[in-house]
């Protein structure tokens, strides 16, 4: 299959950090690299169709971001059934990280990680789910 020439945006604070690979005598790729982190995104996120799942998510969010912190409650509340608890930990000033527990549906743990993404000052989502037996 041939491949397919896209645009992507990305955040001049992200490629500083990909430059700083390719100056200590990294050899990057950024079309490589791009690939394979979107590869590892799918595997990571393969959408969980069937069965209970147990696991945690690492949030980390801009705490500047006006209403993250509440935003953030709300979606939690709004998946009471499948979050278990929490931990909230100050990482620097601005920054924030939740350590959010999970168990349960893993098609409803599925929504709640992409409702995660679709807010304005998270950073990133890292979720690490095991699928239940039975």
């Amino acid at each position: 299959m041939k491949g397919v020439k896209i645009g992507v945006y990305i955040p001049a604070d992200i490629y500083e950090e990909i430059a700083k690979f390719s100056s200590k005598g990294e050899n990057v790729s950024l079309s490589k690299l791009v690939q394979e982190a979107l590869r590892l995104y799918m595997y990571l996120n393969q959408p969980l169709k069937e069965g209970a799942v147990v696991g945690t998510i690492n949030v980390v969010y801009d705490h500047g971001k006006k209403n993250i912190d509440s935003e953030l409650t709300d979606l939690q509340h709004e998946f009471l059934e499948i979050v278990v608890s929490t931990l909230h930990v100050h990482l620097d000033e601005e920054t924030c990280m939740l350590n959010i527990i999970v168990k349960g549906e893993g098609k409803r743990v599925s929504e709640f990680i992409d409702n995660l993404r679709m807010l304005k000052g998270v950073l990133l989502v890292n979720p690490t789910l095991y699928k239940m037996k039975g």
